[in-house]
C-alpha cells in the first residue's frame, strides 16, 4: 500500500533531519575542541615546555596570574614587570627558586634605587614585592619525599668516626632509591655507614631552605667508571629545618635608650604620641630586623614598657625607633640583661636599610 506523505510532513521530516546534522557536527566540533584542549594541556605539562618558558621573560599571563596569587598592588604589579624585562632574560616567577639568581636581580634594582635617590616608598615596595614572591612560590615547592630531588643535589652526612662528609645525587630512581657519588677515601676506608645501617642526611636548595631526612644505607656498588656508588632508600619524612636567610642580623654597636611617655588624642584613638623622655642610656644593639631587634642593658627594664632608641646601621648614621619591650631576660654578660623588642614607630628610610641588610645588599 503506498502511504501518501503530506507536503506538511515532508518538511517537518526535512527539518528534523537538518537539525539531527546540525547538532552531530556541533558535536563534532565541541569534541575536536577538546582534544585540542587536551593536548595543550597535555604540552604545558612537559619538562620540555616548561623549560621552554623559564628561558622567555614573564608574559601577561604570567603577570596576571602573578597579580591573582600575590594580591599585588598596580605599583607592585608594575615593578614585577619592570623587573621580569629589564633586569633579567629568564621568568623571573620560575627563578624565586634559585634564590642566588633571585636576589641578585633586586640586588641590582636596589642599587639603581640609590643611585637615583627613589623615595623611601618605592624601595619599601621593592622588598614587600620580594617578600610576597618568596613566602607565596617557595612554600608552593616545599620537598617532602626524596623522589622529588633532583640529580647534582649535595646531602652531608657524617661517618662512623663522625666526620661530615659531602655526597652528590648522580642518579634519582623513583623504583629503588638514590645514587650517591661518595668520596673516594670514604668509599675504600673502614668508616663509611654499614650496609643497612640507618643514616641521616641534610641539604640545602637552591631556593635556600635546608631539609634534613633518615633513611638506610641498601648497598654499595660501582659504577661503569668502577668508582663505589652508595644507594639509599626513599624516604617520605623529608623534613624542613630553616631557610637560608633568616629576618635578623648581629649588629653589636652601642645605642642609647631612653624611657617614653605615651599620650594619645581621645577624639582619635589611632592618633598615638611617643615622646622619650631626656635621660638616655646607653646600650649595645645586638641584633636587629625589621620588626624589632635585642638590646643589652645595664637596666632589667620590665616588659610592656615603651622604649625609643637610637642606633647607627651602615648606609645610614642617625636612625631612631620607638618600641615596646615584649620580654627581658639575663645576659650572658654579668650584670647585663637583654631586651628584646618590637618596634611600633619606626621611620621608612630605616626600615628599608634593615631590610637591606637581611637581604644581604649592603
Amino acid at each position: 500500500m503506498k502511504t501518501n506523505i503530506s507536503p506538511l510532513q515532508a518538511r517537518a521530516s526535512g527539518t528534523f533531519v537538518k537539525v539531527i546534522i546540525i547538532g552531530a557536527v556541533v558535536i563534532g566540533i565541541m569534541f575536536l575542541l577538546y582534544l585540542v584542549y587536551q593536548m595543550f594541556a597535555k604540552k604545558r605539562n612537559t619538562p620540555e615546555w616548561i623549560e621552554a618558558q623559564k628561558k622567555k621573560p614573564i608574559s601577561s599571563s604570567d603577570l596576571k596570574q602573578a597579580t591573582k596569587d600575590l594580591n599585588l598592588t598596580k605599583d607592585e604589579r608594575d615593578l614585577l614587570w619592570e623587573l621580569g624585562h629589564k633586569y633579567t632574560d629568564i621568568n623571573i616567577l620560575y627563578l624565586v627558586q634559585d634564590a642566588e639568581k633571585f636576589d641578585d636581580i633586586f640586588r641590582q634594582r636596589y642599587q639603581d634605587f640609590l643611585a637615583s635617590n627613589a623615595s623611601a616608598r618605592q624601595i619599601s615596595l621593592l622588598f614587600l614585592l620580594k617578600d610576597k614572591m618568596e613566602k607565596f612560590y617557595r612554600q608552593e615547592l616545599i620537598i617532602t619525599s626524596t623522589k622529588n630531588l633532583e640529580v647534582g643535589q649535595t646531602l652531608q652526612f657524617a661517618d662512623k668516626a663522625g666526620v661530615h662528609c659531602n655526597a652528590t645525587i648522580s642518579d634519582n630512581r623513583l623504583n629503588e632509591g638514590l645514587i650517591l657519588s661518595i668520596p673516594d677515601n670514604l668509599a675504600k676506608g673502614q668508616n663509611r655507614p654499614d650496609t643497612l645501617s640507618r643514616v641521616t642526611f641534610a641539604f640545602t636548595t637552591k631556593s635556600g631552605i635546608t631539609y634534613a631526612l633518615t633513611t638506610r644505607v641498601v648497598r654499595y656498588q660501582q659504577n661503569s667508571k668502577n668508582e663505589v656508588e652508595m644507594l639509599i632508600s626513599h624516604t617520605n619524612d623529608v623534613k624542613q629545618l630553616q631557610r637560608r636567610q633568616t629576618d635578623r642580623v648581629d649588629v653589636n654597636e652601642n645605642c642609647y635608650f631612653a624611657a617614653v611617655r605615651v599620650s594619645s588624642d581621645s577624639a582619635k584613638k589611632s592618633d598615638v604620641s611617643y615622646v622619650p623622655l631626656q635621660t638616655k642610656y646607653q646600650g649595645v644593639l645586638k641584633d636587629i630586623c625589621s620588626d624589632g631587634c635585642s638590646v643589652q642593658a645595664g637596666l632589667p627594664i620590665r616588659e610592656g614598657q615603651y622604649i625609643h632608641l637610637e642606633f647607627h646601621l651602615p648606609k645610614k648614621a642617625d636612625n631612631i625607633a620607638t618600641g615596646i619591650i615584649v620580654s627581658t631576660e639575663k645576659s650572658d654578660s654579668p650584670g647585663k640583661f637583654l631586651l628584646h623588642i618590637q618596634f611600633v614607630k619606626i621611620e621608612a628610610e630605616t626600615k628599608n636599610t634593615i631590610l637591606a641588610m637581611v637581604n644581604k645588599f649592603i
